[in-house]
């Protein structure tokens, strides 16, 4: 049977000694491939035994033969006296030979016996993973594709291990040495393969957008990766490559505007290669040369300028930055004032030109005139030296033409210099010189060169006087032309023409003369026809009698937007005076036909023409913010995204959007807050257009792009808020955002829902800064949170801070309570939000605020405790009073009650004690008792004896009333003496000062009746 022996690669393995006596002729045996010999006695080294066969007699000898006996042998040797088989001085590699086979003899000296031992090598993960380091360094175009093989490191790798999964590699990239890695690149852990995978496929390697010319990797190579765990992988190699991006030439030349591409010059040049200005392009491509740029001019044509055959007025130089060119005068540019259109070629001078590397774009060249004409007369011209005029109908309107019967043609001169916005060297003005007749009786209007009467002639006592007239230009050294003419004086009459119809209508578009609703690009509108009753009359007379257009009046200052050709009827904006659709939206104007060369002063009905216009709208009016400034403030533990404060603006332009930026111009007051310098704040927006008007209103939210978590930032933020509508008009407005404290803040309350102050947010920032003159900023606003941390609709707290407007410092809190203390400002503030329907209900300060306010708390506490005391003991001290009295009264009306009884019981008399007495009980103290001086009555009248007596009773008979007293006052009130209907008991004491008798007193009852109210 066999014997086996098993290990592992890499690992020695355990001795084994195996004792049998064959009893078959082969056996086997396992040993592990082990590159490196061990001194462990535990593990199979070299020289370890391996086996041993014992066979008897002792004296034999042992011998073995095996396969690839002269590359092998000293793998596994024998001891040829003991039998021993082990291993040999050399290291086993499976990685060479797999399987080998023994055969041993034993003999004996006469017989010999044999036995096969089959050994089998175990491979084990020994060998480090190969890489070939030829291709470390690689580079590639900036336009690799997405997806593509870079690099197969498969193919220049490999492991030497002979079984699985020792010579099997893996590959990783390692990302720790630079994070962007997985933005370009994707290793495949199976093939090696190094793929170009881009986060953002529209931009991949592109140099102009990444900047990153080269990338370093490092890849580990791993063997024994069972289950892609790296605690499996007990050898692995690192390799490192290089990967160069090449630029190529992707990426054409890009005009850069120039003042919205426009150039101007003037006329003054007079000759070539004058320097008139420079021109720029970029080019994204980030080597030279395929980001230097060559320059050229395509064509050349006039736009209206005077000039038909422009295209060698202007040339252009390529400058040695190679980036920049210089447009230079082709000759000089006297007399070729006006607009030229010039198309400028760019393209960059790298590799693969083409339409991709190219590009052109159009400019205007706006050549301004210089003043070197004077004014030519038009009207009256040369052939003309004299005008007849009427008398009867010439007056302070205008001149009439006597033989034409026609109003006088405004006097007219040219000018062939060009206007530019300062001085108008091609406009003529006029006035009159020569005579001082002429100067007496006629005016010329100075811009239109109409001739008026400023007198009638009807006092004039000549019939011809000469009138010059000086047409003289507007440059800052005037160039001027006389004309002089002799005036004749006569009368005349003319009939006036009408037109076809009343009413008409047009459209014009703001900024521009061109008219919106005609033929395209027409700067006119035709009117409606006109008659002319006098037509048929002056064709029989061969007279002809032409028909002005003036302009009679207009709603909205139209009279200076609209300018009506007098001969042709043509209607037309004065380019001069251009429409603005913001100001007004549409006109109504009056226009009169007439054969009068002036605007008469009355006016048909049927030569009058109502013309309706309205106006279309450009994008040519910049938004309009609502405050001139701007303001908020942080607060210490404030998070990114709070609500600093809210812009407003508005474009008066049509259905048009403001965008609103923050300038990166951003100012610090204090050191503290330099660390802040890129984007410490964002703005978010919204735009509303109005339905009915469609002027558009932005909103714009100014936000913090960091935590303020640093307690030593202070100062405030300067900077610029930018809105700009889609005509790419701008406005700027300054803003400031303050660093604040507790101690700043004030919280005012109202009783109104929370979205009520949202929307009057800045009427409630206006009321607080007029009253406490310092700008108010609201931090927050909140709805107000109950003690069960439930919200009230109604109620809603505003946190502000205030600003110093002198210092631009932060107001302590404490100074606004103080304010707030005045009960007038209070009032006043409440009433001044009531008329936006605010309801103002309290204000808490800040943290000294509060402290003074607590301090107030305690003191009013104090106060009310006092007074609650001192209220309580006032109480306390009228119930005793009370309490004393009444039981005092009640003592005294004891003490005054009316004593009665037999004189023989003695009943409430004799040895009576008797409170309050300073004599024995006899008498007693009691006052009432002391009644010896009152007037003795009639005794008889009176019971004196016990209640025996026969003449109890006998007082009630008539007969004893006579002496009874109608006034006496009653003296007791014991209620005893006023029952069985007695009106009134008069008790009366007699006196009897007997001592011995047993009788005290005699007491007196008397029935009185009838007597007066008054009289009780």
């Amino acid at each position: 049977m066999p014997w086996q022996q098993q290990a592992q690669e890499l690992v020695p393995v355990h001795t084994a000694l195996v004792e049998k006596h064959y009893s078959s002729p082969m056996a086997s045996l396992v040993l592990t491939d082990s590159s490196k010999p061990t001194s462990d006695s535990q593990h199979l080294g070299i020289c370890t035994e391996v086996l041993m066969i014992n066979i008897s007699p002792s004296s034999l000898e042992y011998s073995s033969t095996g396969n690839n006996e002269d590359k092998n042998r000293s793998w596994i040797i024998d001891n040829p006296v003991s039998g021993h088989v082990q291993t040999g001085p050399e290291n086993i590699d499976c990685e060479y030979v797999h399987n080998m086979i023994y055969i041993i003899t034993a003999t004996d000296g006469v017989f010999n016996t044999s036995v096969q031992l089959n050994v089998t090598i175990i491979d084990v993960n020994d060998n480090w993973p190969i890489v070939q380091e030829v291709l470390n360094i690689i580079s590639i175009n900036e336009t690799q594709e997405n997806g593509t093989v870079i690099l197969n490191m498969k193919n220049n790798s490999y492991d030497l291990d002979y079984s699985e999964p020792f010579h099997t590699l893996y590959y990783q990239m390692d990302f720790m040495i630079d994070d962007q890695l997985m933005h370009y690149f994707y290793l495949d852990i199976d093939t090696g393969n190094l793929l170009a995978v881009f986060t953002n496929p529209n931009i991949g390697f592109d140099l102009a957008y990444t900047n990153r010319t080269s990338f370093s990797l490092r890849v580990t190579i791993r063997d024994n990766f069972k289950e892609r765990q790296i605690a499996n992988s007990n050898i692995n190699t690192n390799s490192s490559y290089t990967i160069y991006i090449k630029d190529v030439n992707n990426h054409r030349p890009v005009f850069q505007p120039v003042n919205g591409n426009l150039f101007e010059t003037n006329t003054h040049v007079v000759e070539d290669s004058v320097v008139l200005s420079y021109f720029h392009a970029t080019d994204a491509d980030s080597d030279a040369p395929n980001n230097w740029i060559h320059y050229e001019i395509l064509s050349i044509t006039s736009v209206n300028g005077n000039n038909a055959n422009p295209s060698d007025l202007f040339w252009i130089k390529d400058n040695e930055d190679n980036k920049t060119a210089t447009i230079m005068a082709g000759k000089g540019l006297n007399d070729s004032y006006g607009n030229y259109s010039i198309i400028f070629y760019a393209e960059d001078r790298g590799e693969y030109p083409g339409p991709l590397n190219q590009t052109s774009d159009p400019y205007t060249i706006v050549i301004k005139g210089y003043n070197d004409h004077a004014p030519v007369f038009v009207f009256p011209n040369k052939s003309v030296d004299h005008l007849v005029l009427s008398k009867e109908n010439s007056d302070t309107r205008g001149v009439m033409l006597y033989t034409e019967e026609i109003w006088l043609d405004n006097i007219q001169a040219t000018d062939e210099d060009e206007n530019d916005n300062i001085y108008k060297n091609g406009t003529a003005y006029y006035k009159i010189l020569g005579s001082d007749v002429a100067k007496k009786y006629l005016n010329i209007n100075m811009g239109s060169g109409r001739l008026s009467l400023i007198d009638t002639f009807d006092s004039l006592d000549v019939s011809m006087f000469n009138l010059t007239i000086q047409a003289y230009d507007g440059g800052p050294e005037p160039l001027s032309t006389n004309r002089t003419l002799k005036i004749y004086i006569k009368s005349g009459d003319l009939k006036e023409p009408y037109f076809e119809t009343q009413i008409d209508t047009a459209n014009f578009t703001e900024n521009t003369t061109v008219i919106a609703d005609y033929v395209p690009d027409s700067e006119y509108h035709t009117l409606p026809g006109v008659i002319d009753p006098d037509k048929d009359v002056n064709e029989v007379l061969g007279l002809t009698e032409e028909i002005y257009y003036y302009l009679f009046n207009s709603t909205n200052d139209g009279m200076e937007h609209f300018l009506v050709d007098k001969s042709t009827g043509i209607l037309k904006v004065d380019p001069n005076n251009v429409l603005d659709r913001e100001t007004y939206n549409n006109y109504i104007i009056g226009i009169v036909v007439t054969k009068k060369d002036t605007k008469p002063k009355y006016v048909e009905t049927k030569s009058f023409l109502t013309v309706y216009i309205k106006v279309i709208d450009i994008k040519d009016t910049p938004p309009n913010f609502k405050e001139d400034i701007y303001s908020g403030g942080l607060l210490l533990g404030d998070k990114n995204g709070k609500t600093i404060f809210v812009v407003e603006a508005t474009d008066y332009d049509e259905d048009d959007e403001i965008t609103f930026t923050i300038s990166s111009d951003i100012h610090f007051s204090d050191s503290s807050l330099n660390s802040w310098v890129q984007r410490p704040f964002l703005m978010t927006q919204s735009n509303q257009i109005d339905q009915v008007t469609r002027i558009a209103t932005a909103n714009g939210t100014l936000t913090n792009n960091f935590d303020l978590e640093d307690s030593n930032m202070k100062g405030h933020f300067t900077f610029e808020i930018k809105a700009t509508d889609l005509g790419n008009n701008s406005n700027l407005v300054p803003a400031k955002v303050y660093i604040i404290s507790k101690s700043n803040q004030v919280i005012f309350r109202f009783t109104n829902p929370m979205e009520d102050l949202n929307v009057n947010r800045q009427f409630v920032i206006n009321t607080f800064t007029s009253s406490f003159n310092t700008t108010c900023n609201i931090d927050s606003i909140r709805r107000v949170t109950t003690r069960a941390s439930l919200t009230s609709e109604n109620s809603t707290d505003v946190t502000t801070h205030f600003i110093n407007t002198a210092t631009d410092l932060p107001v302590d809190a404490a100074d606004i309570q103080l304010e707030m203390n005045i009960q007038d400002k209070v009032i006043k503030l409440k009433l001044a939000f009531s008329q936006k329907g605010l309801l103002f209900e309290s204000y808490q300060g800040g943290s000294k605020a509060t402290e003074a306010q607590n301090m107030e708390q305690v003191l009013q506490t104090v106060l009310i405790v006092v007074s609650v005391v001192l209220g309580t003991l006032v109480v306390v001290l009228f119930a005793a009073f009370f309490f004393r009295t009444r039981s005092l009264n009640r003592r005294l009306e004891s003490l005054s009650t009316t004593k009665f009884g037999s004189q023989d019981s003695g009943l409430n008399r004799i040895g009576m004690a008797m409170p309050n007495t300073n004599k024995h009980a006899l008498d007693g103290s009691n006052p009432v008792w002391k009644n010896e001086n009152l007037p003795t009555r009639d005794i008889d009248t009176t019971s004196i004896g016990s209640g025996d007596s026969d003449l109890i009773g006998i007082e009630n008979s008539p007969e004893f009333n006579h002496y009874q007293d109608a006034g006496m006052r009653r003296e007791s009130f014991n209620p005893l003496y006023g029952y069985n209907g007695v009106t009134d008991i008069t008790r009366e004491k007699e006196g009897n000062n007997n001592k011995d008798s047993n009788m005290n007193h005699i007491m007196n009852f008397t029935e009185r009746k009838n007597v007066p109210i008054t009289d009780l």
